[in-house]
């Protein structure tokens, strides 16, 4: 008998095709959660990214489930533990997005440095005064690097060729591993950063023990004028601190691919009403989660995770 998957996010062509060839295959694109629940009833497999919540009511409501299948590497949004307990299998591709995240970062962090955002609304508007765009250099900047795994240390490689100064924190560096070079740092202490980096990009996972590892305590810890870069998970920043210390001048722009709550990707504007406080302010670079939004790191993805639902049921014949 053919499984039942169930897609709730896009993923590349390429690995529909490879769905579709053995499975009974559908596509609920911005269901509402009483649709998604509905659609969850009768699936062995739910294919998502972070616009669906597998909670204990899904994973409930989903009696057949044999595999909850993330198109990406953030878990956060998945109840692991009831997950566990229920025996269903959690499927996810761990590096497929790396290369296409660090090189996110880095236009981030320079989009921060040249004004990018600023320039566009100004010529937009007919003003090409140019000493108004006047921006900084990457060259001798501290760059902070939180979370030095996959994407964390794609991003300290590329950033060594502009000549910065790197440290980069994780909380699991054991001391054997720590490391003082010329320009660059590992630490297991995030005050140590927090207190000299001039960009602070951010590449940790969200557990349940660092949410709102950047609050009102870290932010006054910086450096006055720093920018923040957030292309891993919108929780890791307590939103309204992050306002205030702008305001404050602690922070003198941030650039998040992630805010919470999630933006609706799948949605057109006329489908959805979202609104968030953090859009209005004129110093917050924002983007719609796109940081492995590549054809590349999308077919890699793609193609990864549905091989590995493919594979699961080729052993179970």
């Amino acid at each position: 008998m053919k499984p039942n998957i169930v897609l709730f996010d896009t993923i590349h062509a390429s690995g529909i095709d490879i769905l579709k060839g053995f499975s009974n295959f559908s596509i609920a694109y911005g269901a509402d959660r009483k649709r998604t629940l509905e659609l969850c009833a009768n699936a062995n497999v739910i294919i998502i990214k972070s616009s669906i919540y597998i909670d204990r009511e899904l994973i409930q409501a989903s009696r057949k489930l044999n595999i909850v299948a993330r198109a990406g590497t953030g878990i956060d949004n998945i109840d692991i533990d009831f997950l566990n307990e229920r025996k269903i299998k959690l499927f996810t591709s761990n590096t497929g997005n790396s290369i296409s995240a660090a090189e996110f970062t880095i236009m981030q962090i320079l989009n921060l440095q040249r004004k990018t955002k600023e320039t566009i609304q100004r010529v937009a508007n007919n003003d090409f005064r140019r000493h108004l765009f006047e921006g900084y250099e990457l060259f001798g900047k501290i760059i902070g690097i939180v979370g030095y795994g996959n994407v964390g240390k794609l991003v300290a490689e590329r950033l060594k060729v502009f000549g910065c100064k790197l440290i980069c924190y994780d909380p699991e560096m054991s001391k054997e591993r720590l490391e003082l070079e010329d320009n660059f740092k590992l630490t297991n202490q995030l005050e140590d950063l927090l207190k000299v980096a001039d960009v602070i990009t951010i590449h940790a996972r969200l557990n349940k023990f660092n949410r709102h590892m950047f609050s009102k305590k870290e932010f006054n810890l910086m450096k006055p004028g720093v920018q923040i870069v957030n292309t891993a998970r919108a929780d890791l920043i307590d939103q309204e601190a992050l306002v205030n210390a702008i305001k404050k001048n602690i922070v003198s722009h941030a650039a998040l691919d992630v805010i919470s709550p999630e933006m609706p990707s799948e949605l057109p504007p006329e489908d959805h009403s979202y609104s968030n406080f953090l859009l209005k302010n004129d110093r917050i670079f924002i983007t719609p989660h796109i940081g492995a939004s590549t054809i590349e790191a999308q077919k890699r993805i793609s193609l990864e995770i549905s091989m590995k639902i493919r594979d699961y049921y080729e052993k179970r014949k």
